[in-house]
């Protein structure tokens, strides 16, 4: 288990993330859609390598302070969602907006991931697995 303390990431980022407990949250910050595809891929790659050096249980990923995704986000909730399930870990998403939840409906992805209301009860339902 990783301390919460031991990972500070600067506020600049599109891709923020913190540890609780056994769990790893990422927070998508603002404007997430393809348009910031290049430094997207850069982030995301950060949190994989996060994901593959230590053996987090739960990965939230909280869009409270992203009221949009594109297909770059997507794509990369599904490497992390592959990174995640490849040691058993489970992937939740909270704090989706409307157009958001419109698509993961499209894709069918809202059928493979979790959704939940905000952040606890995401945190709670990964903790429960």
């Amino acid at each position: 288990m990783i301390p919460s303390e031991a990972v500070h990431i600067p506020t600049s980022r599109l891709l923020q993330y913190e540890v609780d407990g056994e769990t790893l949250v990422v927070l998508p910050q603002g404007d997430c859609s393809s348009l910031a595809a290049a430094i997207l891929e850069s982030e995301l790659q950060e949190i994989l390598n996060e994901l593959s050096a230590h053996r987090f249980t739960g990965l939230v990923v909280d869009f409270e302070r992203a009221p949009f995704f594109g297909s770059t986000m997507l794509s990369g909730l599904i490497r992390l969602w592959q990174s995640i399930a490849l040691g058993s870990g489970r992937l939740v998403l909270c704090n989706v907006s409307p157009p958001e939840l419109d698509v993961l409906s499209a894709t069918k992805l809202d059928r493979v991931w979790e959704v939940y209301p905000n952040r606890t009860e995401a945190l709670a339902a990964v903790r429960a697995n």
